[in-house]
């Protein structure tokens, strides 16, 4: 190692190049040079002492690119290790060749051959301007000479941000020849008067009037976010030279001041983002982007949109929100009755006070009907949707295989949304021993094919179906016997040609009927006191027999007089509703005591509710689960002015108040009736409070 007095006499005496090299490594004389002609003594020290301890060895980035055998060809290097001190030009320009992990550094001469690429995956500090020492293994990539370094190798910064990196000067002519283009691999270099000849989502191709080459790295992933378009003059882009393949070369500035254009520059617009990410048919959506003038001021920024493949778009200016940020709100994209989905396209403008005008590249996203709208829209609108094929997700929760009268086997299936339990017909001609994962429970992707058979919609396509999981069947819809609008609105469409079948429901009530040995099957009638609901036992189900409370095994007729909670599929016949049932399963017997002993309970704050200053009040309830429940406040008159809750229970429950009545209109002062009532298999409890309505004390 030097003494501190010979350095002193290194540093004082000014020595040449040849000179140091008698004193330091080969291959580090240009950097030290460069420190002694630019840094005060006390630096040069610093540097040289670290330089004297480290760098033993160490070689330049032209050593390493140079074959002075075969110029242009692989490095001498390759594949073997190596120490390179030098200079950073350029930070992890393009991510799909290292990301921002990887970075350019070249020597401090100019004249060719004296850049170099750095991968790796290390973290790190170091800035455009520093002077790095580094260790890695030299490789060959497509072409591209670089140095890979790895976890245990060493990245470290001799001096921060102490250089500016110098271009070189040259074409694109002269880059874009494989002949020529070699001397730049890794360089930071200058072209001049050009002319932008195509425009792409990454970056854009340009030309001096004799060749082209691709300008890489634009908006996400990149470093330069400079909106230019076909035709747009520059007097210069700097930029690091990246080898991609045996032929290819291409361009990488580093940010948009590496572009000088002529005349007014257009607003730069960068961080374009939306959300939420991936909105829903009902989301509003943010856009956001941040809008910049290198030379005055942005006067307007705006969004223009269009859907699916529409040219016409729709314009939306945008605000300030904070800085240079700019915001609005539009949509939601709700796709229309005959899509399940909409593309949007979108672009953000911009003008500057000077009137110069740049937009972004056109990006997109897609808004998507859920699932549960889909199979609501394919109900509420038959006629755009038979006879057309379309994506859909669900979980099969009946199947029956039968055979025809001509001999052939079908399948009737029934496949519902599991959010809803909405469902549709799934009809086969084929048995279901022939189409894999044909079985209660699978939740399954297919391409169906909707159509009507003498009126009843109906879906095609398990052929195509994947089964994507097997799942717990989806919670049934609940339904009173008596509810005949419930049971009309499960079964009706858009059209009152059409019928629809599917949806998985479930009752709850005292078996009335059981009639055997009926067309091929069971009819069964459930009353749960408010009406009857008719069963459909097919023969076909192999099902003679449901199981008791007590978990015995009785015949279908056994269950006359019981209370039975059953699960099925709605269909009709002849146009009257009924449930299709089949599994032993899906019969569960209640007993007597769990069916008409329950009690009705209200509870109310005790306090004055004062509506002319929006205030609520929280009335707690309960019933038992499955029991038809109306919350109701009535006047003195007895008159009905409100009804809060008119649904199946699900036990204790809870709704709020504003003291308005059924037209949202503020009720008068004065004192009111809550009323509660319950009904379940015709047992029928009620509870009531009173509500006070005042003024404000």
């Amino acid at each position: 190692m030097l003494s501190f007095r010979r350095i002193l006499q290194v540093t004082n005496s000014h020595q040449s190049s040849a000179g140091l090299r008698q004193v330091f490594p080969t291959g580090i004389e240009n950097m030290l040079l460069g420190f002694l002609s630019v840094r005060r003594a006390a630096l040069a020290i610093g540097a040289i002492l670290i330089a004297t301890t480290v760098f033993a060895q160490t070689r330049t980035a032209y050593e390493i690119q140079y074959n002075s055998g075969t110029p242009g060809g692989p490095s001498p290097y390759v594949n073997q290790r190596a120490q390179v001190a030098a200079i950073v030009s350029g930070i992890g320009i393009n991510g799909g060749a290292g990301g921002t992990q990887s970075f350019f550094v070249q020597d401090r001469d100019t004249t060719g051959y004296h850049g170099l690429f750095i991968r790796t995956a290390q973290a790190h500090t170091v800035a455009v301007g520093d002077s790095v020492f580094l260790t890695g293994t030299v490789s060959e990539t497509s072409g591209q000479t670089q140095l890979s370094v790895y976890a245990t190798d060493t990245i470290r910064t001799v001096m921060s941000s102490a250089w500016t990196p110098i271009p070189l000067n040259t074409n694109v002519t002269a880059l874009a020849s494989t002949t020529t283009a070699e001397p730049y691999e890794g360089m930071l270099v200058k072209v001049s008067n050009i002319r932008v000849t195509a425009v792409a989502t990454d970056g854009i191709t340009i030309s001096d009037g004799t060749s082209s080459i691709n300008v890489k790295g634009f908006g996400v992933g990149g470093r330069w976010n400079m909106v230019l378009a076909v035709g747009d003059s520059l007097k210069s882009i700097r930029a690091n030279v990246r080898q991609t393949a045996a032929t290819t070369y291409q361009l990488e500035p580093r940010s948009d001041s590496d572009f000088e254009a002529f005349g007014n520059n257009a607003p730069i617009i960068a961080n374009i983002a939306i959300s939420p990410f991936a909105p829903g048919p009902n989301d509003p959506v943010t856009f956001t982007a941040t809008v910049t003038d290198v030379e005055t001021s942005v006067s307007a920024v705006w969004l223009t949109y269009r859907l699916n493949a529409s040219t016409a778009a729709d314009s939306i200016p945008m605000n300030t929100s904070s800085g240079n940020s700019f915001t609005v709100i539009a949509g939601p994209f709700t796709p229309d009755s005959t899509q399940t989905s909409n593309i949007v396209r979108y672009k953000i403008n911009a003008r500057d006070s000077e009137g110069a005008i740049s937009s972004s590249n056109e990006r997109s996203f897609t808004v998507s009907l859920t699932n549960s709208d889909i199979y609501r829209r394919i109900i509420d609108y038959p006629d755009l949707y038979l006879n057309r094929s379309i994506q859909l997700e669900g979980q099969v929760v009946y199947i029956q295989g039968r055979t025809t009268s001509s001999g052939s086997w079908r399948t009737d299936a029934y496949i519902v949304d599991t959010t809803t339990s909405i469902g549709l017909y799934l009809s086969e001609s084929t048995s279901p021993l022939n189409i894999p994962g044909m079985a209660r429970g699978t939740y399954v992707r297919m391409t169906a094919a909707i159509s009507q058979y003498n009126g009843a919609l109906q879906a095609t396509g398990a052929s195509s179906w994947t089964v994507l999981d097997t799942l717990p069947l989806a919670h049934p819809i609940q339904l009173h016997t008596g509810d005949i609008s419930l049971q009309r609105e499960l079964v009706s469409t858009g059209n009152p040609l059409y019928y629809a079948s599917g949806s998985w429901v479930e009752v709850t009530g005292r078996v009335i009927s059981v009639d055997p040995n009926v067309g091929g099957g069971t009819n069964v009638l459930v009353d749960d006191g408010t009406g009857t609901i008719p069963l459909r036992i097919w023969d076909t189900m192999n099902m003679p027999k449901v199981l008791t409370a007590e978990g015995d095994s009785i015949p279908l007729t056994g269950m006359l007089g019981k209370v039975y909670t059953v699960r099925g599929v709605a269909s009709t016949y002849n146009t009257d509703f009924q449930m299709l049932a089949g599994f032993i399963e899906d019969f569960v017997e209640q007993g007597a005591s769990t069916a008409l002993s329950y009690e009705t309970t209200v509870e109310v704050p005790a306090r004055v509710l004062v509506n002319d200053v929006g205030e609520t009040m929280t009335i707690k309830f309960s019933a038992p689960p499955l029991a038809r429940v109306q919350v109701r406040v009535f006047n003195m008159k007895g008159q009905v002015v409100a009804t809060l809750i008119d649904k199946t229970s699900n036990g204790a429950s809870e709704t709020r108040w504003d003291g308005r009545d059924e037209l949202r209109e503020k009720l008068p002062l004065g004192t009111y009736i809550l009323h509660v009532q319950s009904n379940l298999n015709g047992t029928t409890k009620s509870a009531t409070a009173p509500i006070v309505i005042g003024t404000k004390l």
